[in-house]
């Protein structure tokens, strides 16, 4: 036994995947084969980025110097940061449209359908032949914006034969799985966290809360978020500690509420204009919300964390499952350690004489 290390290849391809390959491949020599002058009348095209160079050579930058003068130096040729996105369709017979991405457009559908709308006028005006007989055929890998219905639409309007094509390789990228994982570590440490330090988060949100009170009716934001809590939990006020009630806070820090008006409309049960006078006056049981919104908000939060938290963890492990699954299907189909081979092909020739 000894270590060897692995062989780099362009794609990690399954069975089927390499089956499919090789039946293009096939296809394509078998209609070369039919049509000599197949190859004549392929027009194929992709994107790439392209870079901006000193396009001035050794040569070209040569000066006159005395003998006794010290020879000129030049900084070798090195890469920009200029990159533009490059679009090019050509033939056997050399570049026939080429288009580069204007500055904050990316290759979407539209962008790809006024490309093919430039491409065929370009053919019409350098490849007149092509154009007359409408027996060029177009060859592009089937990219999102390539296959999009409305590029598909506008090629068969127009009777644009294709080449076949293989389809693209998702990758599945190793990233994905530690992504999850720090998914895991964090909902695990918050969850610790949050445990050991409920009781500080307790006092914050009560004296967070305590803070509110004074600006209530003076800043609308606070007002409003008073408003909706209230109205939705039937509750009023919070509780400054355990010998008054929570609803005396908006007369002790608000000045706002006096004897005579208490409460704010929010912790009244009746929306009617004189149920609220006469709750606002005199606040009880019958006629306003009594509990204390604190209490209420923390037991809504502690009731509901750990529902949406099961809710994480459940997605995390149906994702960690699918992951799972994934790999160890692209593995087995990999090692094409099979009962078939990957590649089946009809044997011919003398061997296949034989075998008969």
């Amino acid at each position: 036994m000894r270590r060897v290390a692995a062989k780099f290849v362009p794609k990690l391809l399954n069975c089927d995947q390499k089956q499919h390959r090789m039946n293009i491949a096939n296809e394509m020599l078998d209609s070369v084969r039919d049509d000599p002058n197949l190859l004549q009348r392929i027009i194929t095209g992709d994107e790439a980025w392209v870079y901006g160079y000193d396009v001035e050579t050794k040569a070209q930058s040569s000066q006159w110097k005395l003998p006794h003068e010290p020879r000129p130096k030049k900084a070798r040729q090195v890469r920009s940061n200029v990159k533009v996105l490059l679009t090019v369709f050509f033939d056997c017979r050399g570049v026939v449209h080429h288009e580069f991405l204007p500055q904050g457009r990316t290759v979407n559908k539209e962008y790809y359908l006024q490309v093919m709308r430039n491409l065929r006028e370009a053919i019409r005006q350098k490849r007149p032949d092509l154009w007359k007989n409408k027996n060029w055929l177009l060859h592009h890998d089937n990219a999102p914006a390539h296959t999009s219905l409305l590029v598909r639409d506008f090629l068969a309007k127009n009777n644009t034969l294709m080449m076949p094509r293989s389809h693209r390789i998702p990758q599945i990228w190793p990233p994905f799985f530690i992504i999850l994982f720090m998914i895991f570590i964090i909902m695990m440490v918050g969850g610790i966290l949050g445990y050991i330090f409920r009781n500080e988060v307790d006092d914050r949100m009560h004296s967070e809360m305590l803070m509110t009170i004074p600006k209530y009716l003076n800043n609308n934001v606070i007002t409003d978020a008073w408003d909706k809590v209230q109205s939705k939990f039937k509750c009023c006020g919070i509780a400054m500690d355990r010998t008054m009630m929570s609803y005396e806070v908006w007369k002790r820090k608000n000045i706002h509420f006096d004897n005579r008006k208490q409460i704010p409309r929010s912790c009244c049960q009746s929306r009617g204009e004189v149920g609220v006078v006469e709750c606002q006056l005199s606040p009880r049981d019958d006629n306003a919300f009594m509990q204390d919104c604190y209490e209420v908000l923390k037991s809504f939060v502690k009731g509901h964390a750990m529902v949406v938290g099961g809710f994480g963890i459940g997605i995390s492990c149906i994702l960690v499952g699918h992951h799972h699954c994934l790999s160890s299907s692209r593995l087995s189909s990999l090692s094409c350690g099979c009962s078939q081979p990957c590649l089946s092909s009809p044997p011919t020739g003398p061997t296949s004489s034989k075998l008969n």
